[in-house]
């Protein structure tokens, strides 16, 4: 089972060596855990959004058009608007061959990633998903 985690939003750096940072199911130090932070449309690094090595990728949650709990169109900002753009990439992925596992698909998405001057160090993919 592949786990797709938001990062969370509180500007911190994921590292077991500040484990009050630590964001879960994200920080969980699992293999079949792919944490995600978020970007704007142009690549640029989110300021809410947690980061650090052991965060997999970036993706797209700046300004996403979405709905409120009361169902009234939104547009909000976040990695939980960042982490369905992973899933729906992940099961596209497991579509086109059902036997790619965790690290697989890690390796896909850290080589599909734009690299983007600055993200070094802010995921473990130094980029974004576009």
């Amino acid at each position: 089972i592949i786990v797709i985690a938001a990062a969370g939003n509180e500007k911190s750096e994921l590292t077991p060596k500040k484990p009050k940072n630590l964001y879960y199911p994200a920080s969980y130090p699992l293999k079949n855990i792919i944490s995600v932070m978020n970007n704007s449309k142009h690549s640029q690094r989110s300021p809410s959004s947690n980061y650090g090595s052991n965060v997999s990728v970036s993706a797209p949650g700046v300004r996403i058009k979405s709905f409120s709990h009361n169902g009234e169109k939104e547009i909000m900002t976040g990695t939980s608007q960042s982490s369905p753009v992973v899933t729906a990439l992940v099961a596209y992925l497991k579509a086109i061959d059902p036997s790619l596992k965790v690290d697989e698909i890690k390796m896909l998405l850290k080589l599909g990633s734009k690299k983007v001057v600055g993200f070094e160090g802010f995921n473990a993919a130094g980029g974004v998903l576009t």
